[in-house]
């Protein structure tokens, strides 16, 4: 998922997907592949631009820190793969929940670590550092000022949801995208840092488009699999069908507890962090 013209990506990459599906000449389908797996690195040009934007928009605009943003703390390279791995869990616990459920069916094991596909990974963390310092960065940070967290927090996830949205999107997929923003903006809330979730972002978003082969709220790689390689089977609502795991009940409810469990750590006194404090 994109920062820069969400919309145009989402609705690009869904007609190449459903050319591939209906082209009725094959000879054009490695073609259409092609274009399927060129067009996200394409998309990443738009990503330097913007967080630079974003950050001398900070520093020279507002006159502020770029730690006003959620860019402090210490040790910040260990805190970033501390979020890398709980995103890597996460996911696979949702996925691999489904899967032992009877959602999904094995298709092969993945043997796509002897592939570049793993670097992907830089690809997907410069993306997760994007929208984590416009969204739960800035946004977080600008709003509560104006207004109050609560607020702070509803306006970020309804921009969030609004910029991932395309046409024909589930409501599940919705709600999913929504939960998703509601968790980063706990967990952000919660450190008073986003390098932790920043690390999660990428971490979800990176091994559940290479690691199963399967969609990320919708928008397919098309990459052979780097763990084990599974199809859904059953009623989309369980599995997620062609909106991938993330279109399933389950991801919701997961997200659910996960929040709960955040800010039931917060009234322990865990961390106490106010982002009109930044």
């Amino acid at each position: 998922m994109l920062v820069a013209d969400l919309d145009g990506e989402a609705d690009a990459r869904e007609t190449v997907e459903r050319a591939i599906e209906h082209t009725k000449r094959p000879e054009d389908r490695p073609k259409l592949e092609q274009i399927a797996r060129v067009e996200p690195f394409l998309a990443d040009c738009a990503f330097p631009p913007t967080l630079a934007g974003v950050l001398a928009w900070v520093r020279l605009v507002e006159g502020r820190s770029l730690a006003s943003i959620g860019l402090t703390g210490p040790v910040r390279l260990k805190t970033v793969l501390r979020g890398l791995a709980v995103g890597f869990g996460t996911v696979a616990l949702v996925v691999v929940t489904i899967w032992m459920a009877g959602g999904m069916q094995a298709a092969g094991l993945g043997q796509a670590w002897r592939s570049p596909v793993s670097l992907l990974l830089v690809s997907f963390m410069f993306q997760a550092t994007v929208e984590e310092v416009i969204f739960r960065g800035w946004m977080l940070s600008v709003v509560p000022r104006k207004t109050n967290v609560a607020v702070a927090v509803l306006l970020v996830s309804l921009v969030f949801c609004f910029l991932h949205f395309s046409p024909h999107q589930p409501p599940l997929i919705i709600l999913s995208t929504s939960l998703f923003s509601l968790f980063a903006c706990a967990w952000a809330l919660w450190t008073g840092s986003i390098w932790g979730v920043m690390g999660w972002h990428a971490g979800w978003n990176w091994l559940l488009a290479t690691g199963f082969e399967l969609p990320v709220a919708g928008m397919h790689a098309h990459l052979p699999a780097l763990l084990v390689a599974l199809r859904p089977q059953g009623l989309d609502t369980f599995t997620g069908g062609a909106q991938g795991p993330e279109g399933s009940y389950l991801c919701s409810v997961f997200f659910v507890a996960a929040i709960a469990w955040i800010q039931w750590r917060r009234t322990r006194g865990a961390h106490n962090f106010s982002p009109t404090s930044r």
